[in-house]
């Protein structure tokens, strides 16, 4: 954290603006100071505040910004709704600054292809192409940093209406235990990892309250001017009149919570129709689409009028690059619960006892002790690697890949350095270390063991931990709902805890006796609740998780939380379910597509082109149209086309059923391998 001095007129101005001048990279502590220090020392500190650009462009720009500051009202609301941490000044004056940057190298990359490609020797034509390359360069900078705002409001907005369902069923959980707004809300602030968007929201809530000193009422109408979401707004709205009026807040969040839960519902159906347009779109576009083009060109090119770089170009270029638009759009839109991501406390390691003296321990003294300790901690940790070696890549299969990448480029390189003897092809040619084609034509098959290699031990694990956390996510409302019976007994949680040990509850049982094994050995209820949610690491049930644990420190009663989160997983759990019916329907549109696909190329490639000199009447014609195709190249090409869509497909499938890349690999290994067979065995 850096420390900002400024003077009590400098603090002025930076209040003015109600938004911070620095970036949200490097957190600040700004302590005011007399006005009689000297004012190159604060002139310095207010530079190191905005930063070396930000002060450039002020400089440069801020006059004219300020004289046109009514302009740029609404730009003003994006960045608070954004949280971009600037003023509309130092802000718009940045862009000004770099459209003007990128205007100058748009000029002297325009001047310099013009001296390489351009035959005119007219002024006036190197005038215009000047203006159109500045312009282009400086207009396209300037629209983007003006339009960033709004883009960054807009994916902050679809949070917060995704996670606020959520996050008012935790706000309800602590209701119910007794809490009061406020603390409810820092309860939640301190949670955004968890419950996303909507408890960043909240966070600016607190912190209104407790750093600015506002009332809850001045710090909601705050937050309701503030936020993005029209659903938090309304939210928001709401709690005022029932804050305001004295009502039952408890009540209000019952309400919202089930309103919310039969919203989620309706809209899931609406996100699902839509998901199945950007299905048929993808299958229309870029795998039907680029068939009838490389049937048409193929045709075109032994017809002589056509050549291969079209078809390379659909295949290398627009394949991939509208595949990865269509995985973005995917990612962007999808609604799954990912993992928890690992949240890790910063420090900063204290050097003021460097210098102070002190005497080493006799051979007599405690630090054998803590050598002994420290090599058996490492002994231990050998021994549960040796006992089960493949325990760390099931919890971190990423983790594998530090393994999988070296293994499948040894491979690689074995395969290349014994190219110059002899290498099997497509087609089943062979080419020695005479021939001049480039290595990428001699590895085609190489290539796609190595991905193979690669990725199959990531998919392995990644795929034998996603089955485990999905069964266990489905067991959770039962699991609740039975520690709820329990609990309405009068028996504490802990207690029972472990009366479920022994009840039927599939995968979770394991869990829960690990759980219930924490708890005998003396450690605390909610640290082995806690426990539980580091190992499995999901939004899902770092959610119910912290929901029990935090409403059992607010009361000993938790039977009616334990029913609200209970719900709450049914919910999540029905929508999971619809969500994979719905979507395996379009999981074999597209594995279909890619059949089709797979044996239009197939049969292009095997039946088309070779009979291709057939046609012709004459040994004459026949010489002319053999001469004008290289079959060879365009088995090539279509043995790539054939990899790069199975690829490709799989990642969609996997993005459209199960909300992720990671979880169409599988897909796309499946799909590649068939095709390598295909090519390699079947036309070989």
């Amino acid at each position: 954290m850096s420390d900002i001095t400024l003077s009590s007129k400098a603090l002025k101005i930076l209040n003015e603006h109600d938004e911070d001048f620095f970036s949200d990279e490097e957190p600040v502590r700004i302590n005011q100071i007399d006005e009689a220090v000297p004012q190159d020392y604060l002139d310095f500190n207010i530079r190191a505040a905005f930063g070396v650009v930000s002060s450039l462009a002020i400089m440069l720009f801020g006059k004219m910004v300020r004289d046109k500051r009514e302009h740029h009202l609404g730009l003003q609301a994006k960045l608070r709704q954004a949280h971009i941490t600037k003023s509309i000044d130092v802000y718009v004056s940045l862009a000004y600054f770099y459209s003007t940057l990128m205007a100058i190298v748009g000029s002297a990359i325009g001047a310099a292809l013009f001296s390489l490609i351009s035959p005119s020797d007219s002024f006036l034509v190197f005038l215009l192409w000047e203006v159109i390359f500045t312009g282009v360069a400086g207009y396209s900078t300037q629209y983007f940093y003006m339009w960033r705002p709004s883009f960054k409001a807009g994916v902050r907005r679809t949070g917060i209406d995704r996670s606020l369902p959520y996050a008012v069923a935790y706000m309800h959980a602590m209701s119910k235990g007794g809490m009061n707004i406020i603390e409810i809300f820092k309860s939640l602030g301190k949670h955004s990892h968890i419950f996303m968007d909507a408890a960043e929201e909240v966070q600016f809530i607190v912190r209104d309250m407790t750093l600015f000193g506002m009332d809850i009422m001045s710090a909601l109408y705050l937050a309701a001017e503030r936020t993005p979401s029209a659903k938090f707004k309304d939210f928001i709205d709401n709690l005022i009149t029932v804050v305001d009026s004295g009502g039952d807040i408890t009540s209000y969040f019952a309400s919202t919570s089930e309103r919310y839960q039969n919203e989620a519902i309706d809209e899931q159906k609406g996100y699902l129709e839509m998901l199945g347009m950007v299905a048929e779109s993808y299958i229309t576009a870029f795998v039907a689409g680029p068939l009838f083009l490389i049937t048409i060109l193929v045709v075109m090119g032994i017809a002589g009028s056509g050549s291969s770089v079209m078809v390379e170009m659909v295949i290398y270029l627009m394949v991939p690059v509208g595949s990865i638009v269509f995985i973005i759009l995917l990612n962007v839109l999808s609604i799954s619960d990912q993992e928890k991501p690992d949240i890790y406390v910063i420090t900063k390691e204290l050097n003021e006892y460097d210098d102070v003296r002190y005497n080493e321990v006799g051979p007599d003294g405690e630090n054998h002790l803590y050598d002994e300790l420290e090599r058996a901690e490492k002994r231990i940790k050998i021994e549960k690697m040796i006992r089960d070696p493949f325990r760390h890549f099931y919890e971190k299969p990423s983790h594998i890949l530090y393994i999988s990448i070296p293994v499948s480029l040894l491979y690689l390189a074995l395969v290349i350095s014994s190219l110059g003897i002899q290498a099997p092809v497509i087609g089943g040619a062979t080419i020695n270390s005479m021939d001049l084609l480039p290595v990428v034509d001699m590895i085609d098959g190489p290539f796609v063991i190595m991905t193979i290699l690669l990725l199959a031990p990531f998919t392995i694990f990644y795929e034998v931990r996603r089955i485990k956390i999905k069964k266990l996510e489905s067991e959770i409302p039962n699991f609740l709902n039975k520690l709820s019976s329990t609990n309405e007994s009068g028996i504490s949680l802990s207690k029972a805890i472990g009366m479920l040990v022994e009840s039927n509850l599939g995968v979770l049982n394991s869990e829960i006796k690990e759980v219930w094994k924490d708890i005998s050995w003396g450690r605390d209820t909610n640290e082995s609740l806690i426990k539980l949610e580091k190992r499995v690491r999901t939004l899902s049930i770092s959610r119910t998780i912290t929901l029990i644990t935090r409403a059992s420190e607010a009361t000993g009663n938790i039977r009616d939380v334990l029913k609200i989160a209970a719900k709450d997983s049914e919910i999540r759990e029905r929508l999971k379910k619809e969500r994979s019916m719905d979507m395996s329907s379009y999981m074999v549109l597209i594995y279909m597509s890619f059949f089709v696909f797979l044996v239009i190329i197939y049969v292009l490639s095997s039946s088309f082109l070779s009979i291709v000199p057939d046609v012709s009447s004459t040994p004459q014609e026949m010489d002319a149209i053999s001469s004008g195709i290289d079959i060879e190249k365009y088995n090539r090409i279509f043995f790539h086309a054939a990899i790069i869509q199975g690829f490709f497909s799989g990642l969609i499938a996997g993005e459209m059923g199960e909300g992720s890349g990671q979880a169409g690999i599988k897909h796309s290994l499946i799909m590649i391998s068939i095709a390598y067979v295909v090519f390699t065995y079947v036309m070989g």
